[in-house]
């Protein structure tokens, strides 16, 4: 789920919207679409800026269209901003309660610079905070100074540190032709991972029977997604699927003469678009912009019910008239139905977003709904108001289903299977039929 796109203001990952586009046409129920990972990542190179990246406290500035630069953290955060900005590198990524009192302050502040402000936004490695010549460190947090007194880090600047504790950091940038010696490193508030995917079941079977949904596409991962669990869902999930569908799926195919003429309204639908598309002028990059932009402006970190409900009109607007976009020639064609799976995938997204403020209104996740009788940390913008949920929403799941317009529901969460089977039963089990029933 690494991200391939970067958007206006936002990076997002398009590799998972052609398993989103498949499980929606195939007509699958879908789980926790709403639920997005953000984090301060960058933007030249996309890598999320976690660990020591943050923890050699590095110097954070924008700069406006007339190369001004402004360290933007101590106008609201003043002598927090050092101890706030070494947590960062434990607390990536963005996380709803970290925002009133915590570190999660500094991704909405690196938004604000760069969103609403028009900013550009950097990290500096090669100056102290406050161009300082050395810091104080017996100011910091006694967790912040302790670390660095540990890793033998009190001294130089953010570069110095870094190199001391991880080159490898350094090195990996300059393998992608970024020099932290020498330059700075732009960076924005980015998405980096979707939570949800195709509802399955303990065989990563979706409702749709015979199609399965694995790894990230599948909705396994919950509001809040443990480092490590993608690659756990992937390899889990893939071999527990092949395992079902070879003791259970064993039936023969159909005949290709039936395929055919299952298949064959869908082939002539798709034959139409495609003339249609080539009969156009071309514009199916100008389009996949406006797609982006609107789904950074409005489906990001912060969301708000009239911007959702404006995205989903322009959205369904683009699906209703996809057909006299214009694409000259077999590439444009394959980005044109690149961006219908887009647009698709972007209902739902959207969809699944406007579930959550009709339903439970509340903030939790990475994300934050606008809430006009919320709680707003000092120094913030109106907009950054919000309710932090106390602990429901986690107790179920939002399921949305695709069609003419999108319908959310909500289950409560699966119990944990019993555990500890006697052990010769279950490995007799595993003997006769591997233990798929």
């Amino acid at each position: 789920g690494g991200p391939a796109g970067i958007y206006k203001n936002t990076v997002y990952p398009e590799s998972q919207h052609g398993a989103t586009g498949l499980a929606i046409d195939a007509g699958a129920t879908l789980s926790n679409m709403e639920e997005w990972q953000y984090g301060i990542a960058s933007t030249k190179f996309r890598w999320n800026l976690s660990g020591t990246y943050q923890q050699v406290l590095p110097r954070y500035i924008s700069v406006d269209k007339d190369g001004n630069e402004k360290e933007f953290l101590y106008e609201t955060l003043g002598g927090d901003s050092l101890g706030l900005i070494f947590l960062k590198g434990y607390q990536w990524p963005f996380d709803s309660r970290k925002v009133l009192n915590g570190s999660s302050v500094i991704d909405l502040l690196v938004y604000r610079e760069k969103v609403m402000r028009g900013r550009r936004v950097y990290l500096d490695f090669m100056h102290n905070p406050q161009n300082a010549e050395n810091i104080d460190y017996s100011s910091l947090s006694s967790e912040a100074r302790e670390y660095l007194e540990k890793a033998g880090a009190c001294f130089g600047t953010p570069i110095e540190r870094l190199k001391h504790m991880n080159e490898p950091a350094i090195d990996l940038y300059m393998s992608k032709g970024v020099d932290l010696y020498n330059e700075m490193l732009e960076i924005a508030l980015c998405a980096q991972h979707n939570n949800g995917g195709a509802k399955v079941d303990c065989w990563w079977q979706s409702n749709v029977e015979g199609l399965f949904v694995c790894g990230e596409a599948a909705g396994t991962h919950g509001i809040y997604r443990p480092g490590g669990s993608a690659l756990n869902a992937g390899q889990v999930g893939s071999l527990r699927a092949a395992q079902f569908i070879s003791k259970k799926r064993l039936g023969e195919p159909i005949s290709d003469d039936e395929f055919i003429s299952v298949a064959k309204e869908k082939v002539e639908e798709h034959s139409n678009i495609v003339k249609a598309l080539l009969s156009n002028e071309d514009n199916i990059s100008e389009k996949t912009e406006i797609a982006r932009k609107r789904m950074s402006a409005f489906g990001g970190a912060l969301r708000e019910a009239e911007n959702i409900d404006k995205a989903i009109a322009e959205t369904e607007r683009d699906l209703t008239e996809f057909s006299s976009f214009g694409a000259n020639g077999a590439g444009a064609l394959m980005r044109a139905y690149r961006l219908r799976d887009i647009l698709l995938s972007q209902k739902m997204y959207l969809y699944a977003m406007k579930g959550h403020i009709d339903i439970f209104r509340n903030t939790c996740g990475s994300a934050l709904y606008y809430d006009v009788n919320g709680d707003l940390r000092e120094g913030l913008d109106e907009v950054f108001r919000f309710t932090l949920d106390g602990g429901d929403i986690t107790k179920y799941v939002q399921e949305t289903v695709f069609g003419k317009t999108c319908t959310n529901s909500v289950r409560e969460v699966r119990e944990l299977p019993e555990g500890n089977g006697f052990f010769e039963n279950v490995w007799r089990s595993f003997r006769e039929n591997g233990n798929v029933e």
